[in-house]
């Protein structure tokens, strides 16, 4: 009798064992993989717009991609900075995380 007992136990202990395995897989997909690698981060150097200059300095033509201008942050005021923050942080329905994490979560909850 008490080896039955002892391969239900082993049994409870696999499958939690595999359950494990999943959730750590299934984070890996949801929320990992799709980072950059850190190194990648650091060496960002985003594409800046060329301006073409006369003779006394004045500027007489662009060239760019991607108009983007350099602001420093300090520069940036902070009402526009709380709003980047709570668009970032605000649940979105559209990313495979948020959809993982209503898939697990309970029902009739989004």
């Amino acid at each position: 009798m008490q080896s039955r007992g002892i391969r239900i136990l082993l049994a409870a202990i696999g499958l939690l064992g595999m359950a494990v395995l999943f959730a750590a897989a299934a984070f890996y997909i949801a929320f990992v993989r799709d980072l950059p690698d850190l190194e990648t981060i650091r060496d960002y150097r985003p594409p800046l717009t060329s301006r073409v200059l006369d003779q006394k300095g004045r500027p007489i033509g662009e060239f760019f991609v991607e108009r983007r201008q350099l602001t420093p942050l300090d520069e940036v005021p902070d009402h526009v900075v709380r709003a980047f923050i709570a668009a970032r942080t605000a649940p979105s329905s559209s990313t495979r995380a948020s959809t993982f994490r209503r898939s697990c979560g309970p029902p009739g909850r989004t």
